[in-house]
């Protein structure tokens, strides 16, 4: 029989079966359970009338169960004695076949090799650790035996149904053989765990990164692999890889303000998804960080909400965004101390298992902000976090004008509620939504009107909206203009390797 992953991977669920029925093995015979039997095994027949009767005990041994199996029990066996038959069939030129293509390591697969079906080199009596196939000839060997006796058992109860001396003799071997197929399992069981883990560890597929979004100074990506199961594994992680740092007290700094800015996020109501942080030595002695974030699919991403969705959808949506908003307004409007920021616009908002047929703000629960690389926290009006770091992916001659630009008037927007709504909005019409344009001023004005108590700042008008997307575009067209400036006269002039993308739209791909 030719070993393929679509083999393996049902060996992987025969040998869960197989471990499953080891333990119930083990909680009926311990190691002294042949005194749990008044005078031992040998000793449970009574004969009557030229029949064999079982000896029907008060209380009844465990040990004893196992010749009175029920239908599951009589499953289990069979299926062992499954998963042996295919174990025994795989011929060592396909095994060796399937770790040439799967193994690049040629002692792995010869170690492998020796797992699956290698010769018991032991000698005589029980072969401990000889291999899965050495392993599966003798448990077949015993329920090949047995099997017949313990389905004759299941049909007739031996205790009011008497057997002949054949299934009596039967027992008792069973009996005098139940350690030794234990142990067997045992190793069997021991044996599949480290050729399935060696196997997965080792195992050749193809890996392909796939890019979910590009931003300003950082790019998102996850890893697909191709799976042992031949169809392919997507990671369920995304990794944002953050402009370099300058050495390890900036990277355990952000770390400690990364941490910090996930517990205020969701001290103000909010849900950041599961994350970590990753990080490495560069040769130049700077540090490569990535964060990491469980993903959620690409009909839950916010840009794809607003695109697919209809007009309801669409404003319940909007709805949702703005009583986050509204979250962090009263948290800070409440802290007297700490205050945090958020970029709200809809590319850093994702709902987990939206369903576009039942979108309401019952929903809220759901709704995760994802965009927490760049923690924005203030202390008395200070940064915690130096927004210099977040320029280090710039080009040099570009960060004087950018730290103005980007300081003095990007930055102060994550804090200021109004700022936040506007953006959104913003965000919605550039991405097609000019038909709820005002319904969503109105929610808007509203919201901060009745939600926070003394707001003063000047409402929210149609044409605010068509100013913020304008400025807004000016600063996308300007990172990216000193950006393509920078990979020109690195790559054409100086023949150096450029390490950020440009922008999403020279790849093909949406702003995550």
């Amino acid at each position: 029989m030719e070993l393929t992953l679509d083999l393996f991977e049902q060996l992987e669920d025969l040998y869960q079966i197989k471990s499953r029925h080891l333990k119930y093995l083990n909680s009926l015979f311990p190691e002294s359970w042949q005194t749990t039997i008044p005078r031992g095994y040998g000793d449970i027949w009574e004969k009557r009338d030229w029949k064999f009767y079982l000896k029907d005990y008060k209380p009844f041994p465990k040990p004893l169960k196992l010749i009175l199996p029920d239908r599951r029990q009589l499953l289990f066996w069979t299926l062992l004695g499954f998963a042996n038959e295919l174990i025994s069939q795989v011929s060592p030129e396909s095994l060796a076949s399937f770790l040439d293509r799967h193994v690049d390591n040629p002692s792995a697969r010869k170690n492998l090799e020796e797992l699956f079906l290698g010769q018991d080199r032991s000698g005589m009596g029980f072969k401990a650790f000889g291999s899965m196939v050495v392993c599966a000839q003798e448990e077949n060997r015993m329920i090949d035996r047995y099997l017949p006796m313990l389905r004759a058992f299941a049909e007739h109860d031996p205790r009011h149904f008497g057997v002949d001396e054949e299934l009596r003799s039967l027992s008792l071997g069973f009996f005098r053989e139940i350690d030794d197929l234990i142990r067997y399992l045992d190793s069997d069981v021991f044996l599949f765990k480290r050729f399935n883990r060696d196997m997965k560890e080792l195992f050749r597929g193809e890996i392909s990164v796939g890019v979910l979004g590009v931003g300003v100074a950082n790019s998102v990506v996850a890893l697909s692999r191709e799976n042992m199961d031949g169809r392919g594994m997507n990671s369920d992680m995304a990794y944002t890889k953050m402009p370099p740092f300058p050495d390890i007290q900036t990277v355990e700094y952000y770390q400690e303000i990364f941490g910090r800015y996930h517990d205020l996020l969701k001290e103000a109501g909010l849900n950041p998804p599961a994350h970590g942080i990753k990080y490495v030595s560069r040769k130049d002695g700077k540090f490569t960080v990535f964060i990491t974030q469980r993903i959620l699919s690409r009909e839950s991403s916010g840009i794809r909400i607003v695109k697919d969705s209809n007009d309801e959808e669409c404003l319940a949506f909007f709805e949702l965004i703005l009583d986050e908003i509204m979250k962090v307004a009263r948290y800070n409007n409440g802290a007297t101390l700490l205050k945090v920021g958020i970029d709200a616009r809809i590319m850093n908002w994702g709902l987990k298992d939206y369903d576009p047929r039942n979108l309401s703000v019952e929903n809220v629960d759901k709704l995760y902000y994802l965009d927490t690389g760049i923690p924005m926290i203030r202390e008395k009006g200070e940064d915690l976090l130096d927004p210099d770091l977040m320029l280090m992916g710039l080009p040099g001659f570009a960060k004087p004008i950018i730290r103005t630009l980007f300081l003095k008037r990007y930055w102060k927007r994550f804090y200021n509620t109004r700022e936040m709504v506007l953006d959104v909005i913003a965000d919605f019409i550039a991405n097609g939504r000019t038909d709820i344009t005002e319904r969503m001023v109105a929610k808007a004005n509203a919201a901060m009107e009745v939600g926070l108590p003394g707001f003063t700042q000047e409402k929210i008008t149609s044409r605010s909206v068509k100013k913020r997307i304008s400025v807004n575009r000016q600063y996308g067209l300007t990172f990216n203009m000193f950006k393509r400036v920078d990979r020109f006269v690195k790559v054409k002039v100086l023949r150096r390797k450029h390490q950020y993308r440009v922008s999403a739209e020279d790849i093909g791909f949406d702003t995550y």
